[in-house]
């Protein structure tokens, strides 16, 4: 035979013309990493300490804050929580809009409570709140109805009063939340517990 590439089959890797009968040859094994050798330049030796950055030590360093995870079961940061509970009452303001004055609170609530005790205390007892006053002003205005628009001359300064308590102590509970202190308002109907 000659020694000239025909028009028949290719010889696999282990010369077998036809590709049955000795198995294919492998590679042999990849060269074991080389050792990592001298720190870069400027770096602390391997095993030291690393250095303090200008911003504190970095994640995950001796003295560093542990990383706050968010979810049910894990720490959060304190300053976010009555950063959140603060919101929880604010989030009432939704109702100078058009908006019910309970979304607000319910959406905070709903959303954040399995994040932090304070948050699902204040986020409820906002939520109550703003649920009471909604009753509140549901009895004025049936009030005013029945008694054929003679009880507006009780209903409008209550109505009055009931918004200006209502601004004053989300403010004054607002407040109160960012500082860390659970707040309670007053003349709550507590129907979530």
């Amino acid at each position: 035979m000659s020694s000239q590439p025909g028009p028949g089959p290719e010889p696999t890797p282990s010369g077998d013309p036809g590709g049955e009968g000795t198995p294919p040859a492998t590679e042999p094994p990849p060269a074991p990493p080389p050792s990592a050798g001298p720190p870069p330049a400027g770096a602390p030796p391997y095993g030291a300490p690393a250095q303090q950055g200008p911003y504190g030590p970095a994640p995950g360093q001796l003295g560093a804050p542990p990383p706050f995870a968010a979810g049910p079961g894990f720490p959060v940061d304190p300053a976010k929580a009555r950063n959140t509970a603060m919101l929880a009452h604010l989030s009432a303001f939704v109702g100078l809009l058009g908006i019910p004055s309970l979304v607000g609170p319910l959406i905070v609530w709903l959303t954040q409570r399995e994040q932090d005790p304070y948050i699902d205390d204040q986020a409820r007892e906002a939520l109550n709140f703003n649920i009471s006053v909604a009753i509140y002003a549901v009895a004025l205005f049936v009030f005013s109805f029945v008694t054929f628009g003679l009880g507006l001359i009780l209903t409008l300064p209550a109505f009055l009063a009931l918004g200006i308590g209502w601004v004053v102590l989300v403010i004054v509970a607002a407040m109160k939340s960012n500082n860390g202190e659970p707040y309670r308002y007053p003349l709550t109907i507590r129907l979530l517990s």
